[in-house]
């Protein structure tokens, strides 16, 4: 998707703001990747900007091949994470203030092997300029 360069450095940040406090930087490293999916955007404002986390990394899920409703639990686990570290408001311009402009994080998909999930992705949905 091309970005216009205004945003650019903006987009950055938020990348990097919603990676460190999460944790999974730390947790995965290179192994955890987040992109823009969509900017709805005209020539003065943002209007939304959905990005797509996605873990690479392997997530121990112990018994979960006994207990299926673990996976549940580790994926709601790694979804709170990334929406805790979303929640922040988003002026029009994408500048990070204080306040709420997350409309929310899905669960977008998932690869479950032998007590481990290998591969999880998320949807993070922004509206710049609301405060929920």
């Amino acid at each position: 998707m091309r970005i216009p360069e205004k945003y650019l450095q903006k987009i950055e940040t938020i990348k990097k703001a919603i990676l460190v406090r999460s944790q999974l930087l730390s947790e995965f490293g290179k192994d955890v990747k987040i992109e823009v999916l969509n900017l709805d955007y005209n020539s003065e404002v943002t209007y939304e900007i959905v990005l797509e986390l996605e873990i690479k990394g392997i997530i121990d899920c112990p018994d979960c091949a006994h207990f299926p409703e673990h996976i549940l639990q580790v994926m709601e686990e790694y979804r709170e994470k990334v929406y805790n570290a979303s929640t922040f408001y988003l002026d029009k311009d994408l500048t990070i203030k204080s306040g709420h402009s997350l409309r929310g994080v899905l669960v977008d998909s998932f690869n479950y092997n032998f007590d481990q999930i290998t591969n999880l992705t998320f949807s993070i949905f922004f509206d710049p300029g609301d405060n929920y």
